[in-house]
């Protein structure tokens, strides 16, 4: 079997003076699989080639089959535009982190970053700029992150990032660095102008929902917005 170009799978030997029944299984753009089915001695009878084409018939059907539940699957829980985990997938993920914060006793926390005046940017330059400084700005954040942790996009210019087995003061460092990275990272706009960004920590306290968490998180974030903007802020224990 041959995907691009390039040989991905063999199984037994080939006899020399026949050439290959070659069966395209998938294509996708510029990829494409194909199958190379090599004779015995005698060659292909009529009917095995009718056959070996009959199941490489069945077999691209279920290649594409797969390939657009994967799709599906994918674009239940991904944001189109940045490639993160969208507001639904990072809920389910803060909810499967609780319960295991809650049974292991490992600190939790939650940040929130949201563009500082963005609404300016689609206004001034259009919403493809702007569409492309939320794509920049997703992959800043992935590159600070670590394996465990999980960024997503839950809403307009507001992203957020899920930080297991970290405390508030680790998530703000954290917070830190990105916004600091922020002020460097190269934009497609026109003018000297800097893209800025607010940013709200909470820490996971034991009892309190996920939506409890965010909420706070959210506080601390409108505190920072109210304070100037392009600041970390951290959210104090949840009211009991």
């Amino acid at each position: 079997m041959v995907e691009d170009g390039e040989e991905v799978s063999w199984i037994g030997q080939t006899h020399g003076g026949h050439p290959p029944l070659m069966l395209e299984l998938a294509r996708q753009d510029d990829n494409v699989t194909r199958l190379f089915l090599y004779p015995a001695a005698e060659g292909f009878a009529a009917e095995t080639r009718e056959l070996a084409e009959w199941l490489a018939s069945q077999a691209a059907i279920a290649l594409e089959n797969a390939r657009l539940h994967h799709l599906v699957q994918r674009q239940a829980v991904t944001d189109d535009l940045t490639g993160l985990v969208n507001r639904r997938r990072f809920m389910e993920a803060l909810g499967s982190e609780i319960t295991r914060a809650s049974t292991f006793g490992t600190p939790l926390s939650v940040i929130l970053g949201d563009l500082d005046d963005f609404k300016l940017v689609n206004d001034v330059f259009g919403h493809h700029v702007g569409d492309e400084v939320l794509r920049r700005f997703a992959k800043l954040i992935e590159n600070h992150l670590r394996e465990v942790d999980v960024p997503g996009r839950i809403g307009g210019e507001e992203f957020a990032i899920l930080v297991p087995d970290t405390d508030a003061t680790g998530a703000a460092a954290l917070a830190e660095r990105v916004r600091r990275s922020l002020s460097e990272m190269a934009l497609p706009l026109r003018d000297p102008r800097t893209i800025t960004a607010t940013f709200g920590v909470a820490q996971f306290v034991a009892g309190e929902s996920g939506d409890d968490l965010l909420r706070r998180a959210d506080v601390a974030l409108y505190r920072g917005k109210s304070h100037g903007k392009n600041t970390v802020s951290v959210e104090g224990a949840a009211q009991t």
